[in-house]
């Protein structure tokens, strides 16, 4: 259904109640968090700074590792692989950011998707011990959905694995 509120344009408070309802089901299903966090965006139905206060308060009530885990599955919306001129994650924690990534490599493991997010977000934040690790574990695994094109992820590895001011 909250595919169905993007796709349709429904009114932001019936997205929002929508994701009331999920919650309410489930609290700590990141879905429902990641999607609804993307209707407000401003390339949707939103305005500049809603998601990020979304990120904040949401996970705010879940306890510890959820509500990191999925600050950072809301975070990785706002470094938007899809949209170079939004690449910022202003407005976020990022030590919460990498704290979400490392909680739910700890208890759940990575994927390949997780991972180019986590070094693409690194890489946007300038940090390079982050993107090294991330990139460790993708190797030459581009995710296509991540990177705006093969050649920005070859200089972000590269930048990553580079000695300078690590």
């Amino acid at each position: 259904m909250q595919a169905v509120a993007l796709a349709e344009g429904w009114d932001k408070a019936d997205a929002r109640a929508l994701f009331d309802q999920a919650i309410a089901f489930e609290p700590s299903y990141y879905h429902y968090y990641r999607d609804y966090g993307n209707f407000p965006l401003p390339k949707w139905y939103g305005d500049e700074g809603y998601t990020q206060t979304f990120a904040e308060e949401a996970t705010a009530k879940l306890p510890e590792p959820d509500g990191s885990i999925i600050y950072f599955e809301i975070s990785s919306l706002l470094a938007c692989q899809c949209d170079p001129r939004r690449d910022t994650l202003d407005g976020l924690s990022w030590p919460r950011i990498k704290l979400g990534y490392a909680n739910l490599k700890n208890l759940y493991g990575t994927t390949n998707l997780k991972a180019n997010r986590f070094a693409y977000m690194s890489y946007v934040e300038g940090d390079k011990p982050s993107a090294r690790d991330a990139f460790q574990f993708i190797g030459d695994a581009a995710n296509h959905d991540v990177w705006h094109g093969p050649e920005d992820f070859a200089q972000a590895q590269d930048w990553a694995n580079s000695s300078a001011n690590q």
